[in-house]
């Protein structure tokens, strides 16, 4: 019986014998002990990157932007000055009035507006919506609603009496 080699002895062999199974698409024979591959360890990061963002540049196009978006709001809050006058009849039913400007016809919030009631019996309003705020007018007294620092405005007015009572009320409007 013939011997054979399981591994060759010297470098050169090992070499040439890799080769040969490289060409022959085999893969090399690993020689000698096993070696397991190293395996890393992944180590947390503790370093915490903070990236600031430099503010942007405020240019002098934006301030006189912002100036005349302030001048704009502050124009929709000056009256023009313009008063008009309601006459409001009641005899126990509900109504409401809204405001419009007297030539375009334009829904136009009041700004400020004065109430009276001529009488002879005592009237409620609720402004802008017919919730649970009520104003009581009673007979010859007067109410003014100033809104002229407010950014809500007097678009709306409801207003009644009592059943089977009945008023008279002048209403002052100004734009």
């Amino acid at each position: 019986m013939m011997e054979r080699k399981s591994r060759p002895a010297d470098l050169k062999s090992k070499l040439k014998l890799d080769s040969l199974r490289l060409k022959a698409g085999l893969p090399p024979l690993l020689w000698g002990k096993r070696k397991e591959p190293k395996q890393e360890v992944a180590k947390p990061q503790t370093a915490l990157v903070v990236v600031e963002k430099p503010a942007p540049a405020v240019t002098p196009k934006d301030v006189v932007e912002a100036i005349l978006d302030v001048r704009d709001l502050l124009k929709e809050q000056e009256s023009e000055g313009e008063v008009n006058t309601y006459d409001l009849e009641l005899s126990g039913e509900r109504k409401e009035i809204e405001f419009r400007h007297p030539i375009t016809n334009y829904l136009k919030p009041l700004i400020i507006a004065t109430i009276y009631n001529d009488g002879p019996d005592t009237g409620y309003f609720k402004v802008n919506y017919p919730g649970p705020k009520t104003i009581t007018i009673n007979n010859g007294e007067s109410v003014t609603l100033d809104f002229t620092k407010s950014r809500k405005k007097f678009h709306r007015v409801f207003y009644y009496t009592a059943p089977n009572k009945s008023a008279s009320f002048r209403l002052l409007g100004q734009f």
